[in-house]
């Protein structure tokens, strides 16, 4: 899952230093709820951090899979709430 999430973060990483995504747009996630892509950034970067390897059973997996979802959803156009810069 940590190879998944950092693909993902790899991929708006691009889309922000591209200039295509502001990190002050904002996602509404079913689970974490509206978040900035600032903050979702911010929290795939600590979880990759603390958890590098997060293999099937792993504790730390589901969490990384939220995060996963969410940029994913983001870098695939099905999460914004909308704006200047955000797709």
């Amino acid at each position: 899952m940590a190879y998944m999430l950092s693909a993902q973060l790899v991929a708006m990483t691009f889309n922000t230093a591209a200039g295509l995504v502001s990190q002050d747009c904002r996602i509404c996630d079913s689970i974490l709820g509206p978040i900035t892509i600032h903050q979702l950034m911010q929290l795939a970067v600590a979880s990759l951090g603390a958890h590098p390897y997060t293999p099937s059973g792993s504790t730390w997996r589901a969490g990384q899979e939220v995060i996963k979802n969410a940029l994913d959803a983001a870098n695939n156009n099905q999460n914004w709430y909308g704006g200047a810069n955000c797709r």
